[in-house]
């Protein structure tokens, strides 16, 4: 587990690495697959550190029942605390002044009120997301098969000046002509899957904080624009996810067999790094959720309409020309749609001067070979002459005639017959 993640951060650190590093996944979902996986690692290092090295929970009881308040603090750490009783809330409020953090200060409200248990399972939960967040991109890595790689744009990116240098990428590329749907079919499932996988921990966050995850960002930010005057009479919705100050039953006892149930105070310190972290998830999550989105409906948009595939890889460089345009028109339309999508990779990988190069030498490459098989086809149309594909019946000329058994004279019709290579002869010429 640890190991997947030193991956992801180690495949954060090649953004600034040497020109060598290939790209084989879009941005939206190196965002998802590298950056997600570094800020919640981090963020998980930063409530272990908390929960290890610091004092996350604070208690207060009446030392005179003889109980250490270690004892207590460790108790209600691990056994959970509860909400606040409203009668409390209640009396506090009825004070005169009220206190300055009583809006800070809330009880559940809900029905049984809200378990504190899991604020202990904070940073393991984080180093879960941070793994199914890998799970598309290592399984991309795996059916990619080096495919980007093949096509040598290492030395497209260094010599681009000298095309003797990196004629075997144009090469490569042309070879495998025809034979890319595939690929394309295996990176939009891929693709759909960085999807699914963002929902499913969208879905597994509200769960893990009793279905209040969902709206804690909406509520947040309506909490934030109402006036102060307003703001301080009303408790805050991150007091009903993460309560900074909640009530524990301790149970106390001797040797003779009584029990007694005593409350203390408890102050849980973590809860202050915990709300700003789910707070930061539920924009970050949501706002990967919009671009996913936009970015699958573009890819689909773009493989229905050829004029969007255009436009996918135009250049913005100064020197992109309108007959570099008329190139990739010509590309797009004699490309399939997985061909299509390779290119896109390139193009993501190459500056816009060495992809306008590179392009260049794709348009004449394919120009050339279908100059060369038409002339193939002409050739072979002409081989043969008309032994092989044409005969008569009888007689010459355009029609004959001939005498049946009664000695009349019949009209015989000329009929050829062509061979499939003079059909595509004429449709050529």
């Amino acid at each position: 587990m640890i190991g997947a993640v030193l991956e992801a951060v180690s495949g954060v650190r090649g953004w600034f690495r040497g020109k060598h590093k290939l790209t084989i996944d879009t941005p939206q979902n190196r965002l998802q697959s590298e950056f997600t996986v570094l800020l919640l690692s981090f963020l998980s290092a930063l409530t272990a550190c908390k929960q290890y090295l610091g004092d996350p929970i604070h208690c207060i009881f009446d030392g005179r029942s003889g109980v250490k308040i270690e004892a207590i603090d460790a108790f209600c750490w691990i056994h959970s605390t509860s909400p606040l009783e409203p009668s409390l809330i209640s009396r506090l409020s009825n004070l005169s002044p009220s206190p300055s953090h009583l809006p800070r200060l809330c009880s559940s409200l809900r029905n049984p009120p809200l378990d504190t248990s899991f604020y202990q399972w904070v940073h393991v939960f984080l180093i879960l997301q941070a793994l199914i967040f890998l799970i598309p991109s290592r399984l991309w890595s795996g059916l990619e098969g080096g495919r980007v790689n093949s096509l040598c744009l290492v030395e497209v990116r260094e010599h681009y000046h000298d095309i003797e240098r990196w004629r075997v990428s144009v090469e490569s590329f042309v070879y495998t002509l025809h034979q890319n749907n595939w690929y394309l079919v295996k990176y939009l499932t891929v693709e759909f899957l960085h999807i699914i996988s963002l929902v499913a921990v969208i879905h597994a966050t509200d769960v893990f904080l009793s279905g209040m995850f969902y709206k804690l960002g909406i509520e947040t930010i309506g909490y934030f624009i109402i006036p102060a005057d307003q703001r301080s009479q009303i408790p805050s919705p991150m007091c009903q996810v993460f309560p900074t100050v909640t009530s524990c039953q301790f149970p106390t006892g001797s040797l003779t067999g009584t029990v007694n149930i005593d409350h203390a105070l408890c102050v849980l310190s973590l809860n202050i790094v915990n709300d700003k972290i789910f707070l930061i998830e539920w924009f970050w999550f949501f706002t990967l959720l919009i671009v996913a989105m936009f970015t699958f409906s573009s890819r689909m948009l773009s493989l229905l309409c050829p004029q969007v595939r255009v436009a996918f890889l135009k250049s913005t460089d100064m020197s992109f020309v309108h007959e570099d345009e008329r190139a990739i028109k010509r590309i797009v339309k004699k490309c399939w749609l997985g061909d299509w999508f390779l290119v896109t990779q390139v193009k993501r990988n190459l500056d816009d001067r060495q992809f306008t190069a590179w392009i260049r030498e794709v348009d004449m490459r394919i120009a050339s070979d279908s100059k060369k098989e038409k002339s193939r086809r002409r050739d072979l149309g002409g081989f043969g002459g008309g032994d092989r594909h044409a005969w008569r019946s009888s007689g010459t000329g355009n029609g004959s005639s001939t005498e049946n058994g009664n000695g009349q004279s019949t009209a015989v019709r000329e009929r050829k017959c062509f061979a499939i290579e003079d059909i595509d002869t004429l449709v050529v010429t």
